[in-house]
This record gives structure tokens, sequence and C-alpha cells, in this order.
């Protein structure tokens, strides 16, 4: 939702005035003035609505956070490694499953708070980036667009992986 506008518009001509403010607006070169009608109010009554709506979209969504799925490849992989290991050296069945999913559990959740780490290194070293651009360091606005540039070409490249296709479909 825009600035100024409101919930409730429904003729078209009404957003046609809400977009020509907006317009001359921004066209004033003076800050957007905010007002009542641009917050995003809770209201009591919605609150537990709303809370039950948010737990249910984190737990249809939780597999797309960032990190997870590889951190869990990871203690997946080396629980069930380690587990096996145990199991064939003759610890038995339970003492072999304690050690994989103890070990499973260890190495997926240090796994996902190494990747979240560097994930917010890296956005953290954007934010810098982009406040000595704003400062006007002309390295950084080169940088910046070198990067840019090899974020393009990473993409261009992924699409071009997609656009061949599985390796296995191939015959």
């Amino acid at each position: 939702m825009g600035l100024g506008r409101s919930a409730t518009m429904s003729k078209p001509d009404d957003r046609a005035k809400v977009d020509q403010d907006e317009y001359n607006r921004m066209m004033a070169d003076k800050p957007v003035q905010l007002n009542a009608s641009d917050a995003i109010v809770e209201q009591d009554k919605d609150r537990a609505a709303n809370a039950a709506s948010k737990v249910w979209d984190s737990l249809r969504t939780f597999y797309r956070a960032p990190c997870l799925q590889p951190s869990v490849g990871i203690g997946a992989a080396g629980g069930f490694g380690i587990g096996a290991l145990r199991y064939m050296g003759g610890a038995g069945g339970m003492p072999a499953f304690t050690w994989g999913s103890t070990v499973a559990g260890l190495l997926a959740a240090t796994s996902w708070y190494t990747c979240r780490r560097a994930m917010y290194a890296r956005v953290h070293g954007e934010s810098d980036l982009i406040t000595r651009m704003q400062g006007g360091d002309r390295e950084a606005l080169q940088e910046y667009h070198r990067r840019l540039e090899e974020r393009q070409q990473k993409a261009m490249a992924n699409s071009d992986e997609k656009d061949k296709g599985s390796w296995a479909r191939k015959a």
C-alpha cells in the first residue's frame, strides 16, 4: 500500500487521484509527511487470529529458511555415518542411534550457525559499502558496480543451467 492510500478505496477515480497526489508530493522535493492513515495497526480483537496465522505460515514455510537445507543435510549425513560406524563396531543399536543422533544434531547446529554468520557478514559488508557510496567514495561505487555485474553473471549462468535441464533427463 502506498503513502496516503486508504484501505477502503473502491472507485478507480479515487485511486487515480491518490496516485496523482503521491506524484505531486514526490515532485515537490519535500520529505513525505506520514499521517495516521499510513500506519498499520494491529487491533486487540485481531491479535489472536494474526498470531495463529503467523504460526501457520511459519510451519508451512520453515523449509525455506536460509542455510537450513544444507545444514540438515550435513547433520544427517554425519549422524548416519557415525551411527553406522558405531553399529558396525559392535556397539549395538541403541548406543549407535544415540551417537548418530547426537552427532547429527551437533553437526547441523554448527553448520547452520556458521552459514548464518557468513550470511550476516555478507549483508553487513554490503551495508558498509552502501554507506561508503552515500558518503561519496568512488572506490566503493566501483566495488558496488563490480559486485552487481558478478551477481548478474551468476544469475544468468544459473538460468542457463536451469534451461539445460537435469543431467538425469538427458538420454
